[in-house]
C-alpha cells in the first residue's frame, strides 16, 4: 500500500491543531485544543506531537499509511536554516528545529510554513470556485 494520509499541524495564537489528511488532501478528522498562555514552545509541541501519534496510531489501525507531515508555524520561518523565528504568540520556538523533532518522532517528512502562507494556499487550492 503507498501513503495516502499525512499528519497536519497548525500553532496560533489561542490554540493547538492536529489533524490528518486524506487520499484526496482534504482533512478527515481535526483536534483543536487551547494553547496555553504559560507554555513555551517545547510544551506545545510536545502536545502536538502526542495529538499527532494518537491520530495516527487509530487511521493506521484502519489501514491508513501516512507519508508525510505539514506544520503551519504561527510565526515567521527560515527555510534556509530550517528554523522558525521569533513567535509573537508565545516563547521558545525559534530554539526548535520543528521538522527535525517532527520526523525524529514520526520517522516521516515533515514540511514546515508560515501558517498564513499555508492557509493562502490551501484557499487557492481548495478555496471557492474550485471545484
Amino acid at each position: 500500500m503507498s501513503a495516502d494520509h499525512y499528519l497536519v499541524f497548525e500553532t496560533g495564537g489561542t490554540k493547538l491543531v492536529a489533524g490528518v489528511a486524506g487520499p484526496d488532501e482534504k482533512l478527515v478528522e481535526v483536534q483543536v485544543f487551547p494553547r496555553i498562555a504559560e507554555h513555551h514552545g517545547e510544551q506545545s509541541l510536545a502536545r502536538l506531537i502526542a495529538a499527532g501519534q494518537t491520530l495516527r496510531t487509530k487511521y493506521e489501525a484502519q489501514g491508513a499509511e501516512f507519508g508525510a507531515i505539514g506544520f503551519g508555524y504561527g510565526g515567521g520561518f527560515d527555510r534556509t536554516s530550517g528554523h522558525p523565528l521569533v513567535c509573537l504568540h508565545e516563547p521558545g520556538w525559534e530554539d526548535i528545529h520543528i521538522a527535525g523533532r517532527l520526523k525524529e518522532a514520526f520517522g516521516l517528512p515533515a514540511a514546515v510554513e508560515n501558517d498564513c502562507k499555508v492557509a493562502a494556499l490551501g484557499e487557492a487550492h481548495f478555496g471557492a470556485g474550485r471545484d
